[in-house]
């Protein structure tokens, strides 16, 4: 993935999901499929779906993904999730249709479905049926979101500070591609 930097940086894991597999996944919640080389989640009303990867535990990396949100009437939210304990318990950085936005989220018991909006960025232009590259870097309690290689969002939180990483969707049908998780330098 060059848009962020990390060309040529040891990957921790990585997926393009062209061998027609999710080998390395999870699903821990909801529907994850591999189609025509993408890894994908159709969710309706009130759905939502994670998988995580099997092998990492990731504290200080960089995660990174292709994601396109298909236009369904129930279109919402996309994300990479990080620092995952269970459904309960995990960070999401999410690409949003319905609010044009791209945000971080904390999700605990108090509020597992939506999570805790810790930080958002409101000028940036989300569309459906177009490919984006969103990735997050993760250093101690300082999280930074990229969309398309543009640094757009911070925020510090320490509440989590290690678990899985992987995907989610949320009232959506979201399509991922190219996932790789990077050690930081």
């Amino acid at each position: 993935m060059v848009e962020l930097g990390f060309e040529g940086d040891e990957g921790e894991f990585s997926d393009d999901f062209d061998d027609g597999v999710a080998d390395g996944w999870t699903v821990q919640l909801g529907n994850f499929d591999v189609v025509s080389g993408e890894y994908c989640t159709e969710n309706g009303p009130g759905e939502k779906s994670i998988t995580t990867v099997d092998s990492s535990t990731c504290t200080d990396c960089l995660i990174e993904t292709n994601l396109r949100l298909r236009d369904t009437e129930g279109g919402f939210q996309a994300a990479i999730i990080f620092r995952y304990t269970d459904n309960e318990h995990h960070y999401t950085l999410s690409v949003n249709a319905e609010g044009d936005c791209i945000g971080i989220e904390k999700y605990t018991p108090a509020n597992p479905h939506f999570g805790e909006l810790l930080a958002a960025n409101y000028s940036v232009s989300i569309d459906f049926n177009t490919d984006y590259i969103i990735g997050i870097r993760l250093q101690g309690s300082q999280f930074a979101g990229f969309l398309n290689g543009e640094q757009v969002i911070t925020v510090t939180d320490d509440t989590y500070s290690n678990g899985r990483v992987g995907l989610r969707g949320q009232k959506a049908d979201a399509f991922f591609d190219n996932f790789a998780i990077y050690s930081l330098p």
